[in-house]
Parts: C-alpha cells; structure tokens; sequence
C-alpha cells in the first residue's frame, strides 16, 4: 500500500552515502500521500506506480521536497492538490519542490501523466525550482485549472528545465494523444497570476510554453526553443 505522511515536522530521506528506492510495482495505493504539514522530503527514487496510483502527492502545508528522481510511473511524477470536496482554504500552499527531476512517466492512454503538476485543487505559494522534467508522455510542468473547481493559487516555477515532453526514451512513437507541452501555465480561461522564470524550455512534441487559455501568466527571462517540431 502507499505511504502516508500526517505528523508534522518530520523528514523523510535515504541514509547518508545510500539512496533509498520506492518500488510500485506492486502497491495498490500509489506511493507517498503527504497529507501532513512541515515534512521534508530528501534524496529518494521513486518509481514504476501502477495506472492511476500518484507516486508523489501533496496534500499538505509549508513541505519541502528536494532531491526526488520520480520515473516511469503510470501517473504525473510528482503531483501538487487537494480534495474538490474541500473548502479552498484547505488546498495546499507553500510548498516547494526543488533540485528534482521527473521522466518518463505515462499513463497506459498516453493522455495525462506530466512530469510536476500543480493543478486543479491548489492554494497559494507553491514552488518549483532547480527541476527538470523531461520524457513525460503528456506535460513537462501542469498548472491546469477548470472553471468548475475555479482559480488555484499562483504558483512559481523558477531555474527550471521542460524537454522532449509528449514522447518517451524507451518507446518515441507513443505519442498518440499526448499533449507534450513544456509548461502549461493555465486551463480553461481562469486566472493565476503564475509565474515562470529564468527558465528553458526545447524539443517538445507541443509549445514549449503556453498559457492554455489561462489570462496572466508571466514570463520574465523565459528561453523556448525546437518545440512542436515532428521528428
């Protein structure tokens, strides 16, 4: 089953000059829920979670995750949001993901598995800096919002690399209804105010960048190159 983390002020992380491996094959329940506030996260792998089963989800509070390799999972590498049954308030905030890469990760559609996601149920101040999302068969970095569930928070993304999004290193022609944008930085014409800098962005099967309908995401020293090219 997964792991789920509620106590707070914890860490969570390899022994020193060892690296911990999360194996999914086998779980039924995904990998870590982080339900819990003030936790850190530090130097671990994670991989291989079934269809429909999140290897990283955070759900909670001013978390920290750093060092994380995220790969070949049936699902978004590492995911950000809460419960549409909740209040927004309650929604996770003041996260940040750093020093992270997530790859290779696809659902069994080729429809929806990103790299990092930010999306749907989400509060304010959540960040990613100093990660790579590469080889994912739908988006490098997912801020989808729906007009349903309204605006999520602003979210930052800073120092950060999207590539070769929308097709896989192990099979390049699965791209059959992928997405493979860079960085979507919105959904369905609701506000975000996100942000997205110092960033690159090339070699994706869709745009390197775009605010998919989202009114006011901000670039500031942005490079997208060699994207939405057939090859």
């Amino acid at each position: 089953g997964s792991i789920v983390l509620m106590a707070s002020t914890r860490a969570l992380m390899s022994e020193p000059g060892s690296r911990a491996v999360l194996e999914l094959e086998n779980s039924d329940g995904g990998g870590i829920i982080l339900r819990g506030d003030w936790w850190h996260l530090h130097d671990l792998e994670i991989r291989h979670s079934a269809s429909g089963q999140k290897p990283l989800h955070i759900q909670g509070h001013h978390n920290v995750i750093e060092r994380i390799e995220s790969h070949h999972n049936h699902e978004a590498g590492v995911q950000i949001s809460g419960s549409s049954t909740e209040p927004p308030a309650m929604w996770p905030s003041y996260s940040t993901v750093v020093s992270s890469v997530s790859h290779n990760n696809a659902d069994t559609e080729n429809t929806g598995a990103d790299g990092f996601a930010a999306k749907l149920t989400v509060g304010e101040g959540n960040v990613f800096r100093w990660t790579i999302s590469h080889h994912n068969i739908d988006d490098g970095f997912d801020l989808y919002a729906k007009s349903t569930e309204g605006p999520i928070g602003t979210v930052l993304i800073e120092e950060s690399v999207a590539y070769s999004n929308g097709r896989l290193e192990d099979d390049p022609e699965a791209t059959v209804s992928a997405d493979g944008q860079g960085f979507k930085l919105g959904g369905e014409s609701q506000p975000g105010d996100h942000l997205l800098r110092n960033s690159i962005s090339y070699d994706n099967v869709g745009n390197g960048i775009t605010s998919n309908s989202g009114p006011d995401p901000r670039l500031q020293e942005v490079t997208t190159v060699f994207n939405g090219l057939i090859r």
